[in-house]
């Protein structure tokens, strides 16, 4: 729920949980949909310990129309704090995202 109000905060007020609203695209590995068509990348959202295999999940997703980014929230240990979120996206993304900043 973190990304998706994090999404809404920054003006992606479409997005919510695939799980309620798009059964489909929970099954096809996208846990993030966007009831307004706004939001240019497919997420999927893992809260573990070990980091999750990007690339065997992005293959898993039939909708190649928008980048597949994952949101990792490394799981606490032994009642401490997680250490945090981290985003693993496509390389051509990250570039353009760079590119903006010029």
């Amino acid at each position: 729920m973190e990304v998706v109000n994090k999404l809404k905060e920054i003006g992606f007020t479409g997005c919510c949980r695939a799980a309620g609203e798009s059964k489909k695209a929970d099954n096809n590995k996208i846990d993030i949909v966007d009831t307004k068509h706004q939001l240019p990348v497919n997420i999927q959202c893992k809260n573990t310990q070990n980091l999750p295999s990007y690339f065997a999940i992005r293959d898993a997703c039939s909708d190649k129309d928008k980048p597949f980014c994952m949101a990792w929230k490394k799981a606490a240990e032994g009642g401490t704090n997680s250490p945090g979120t981290v985003f693993i996206i496509p390389d051509f993304l990250f570039y353009q995202l760079l590119a903006k900043t010029l």
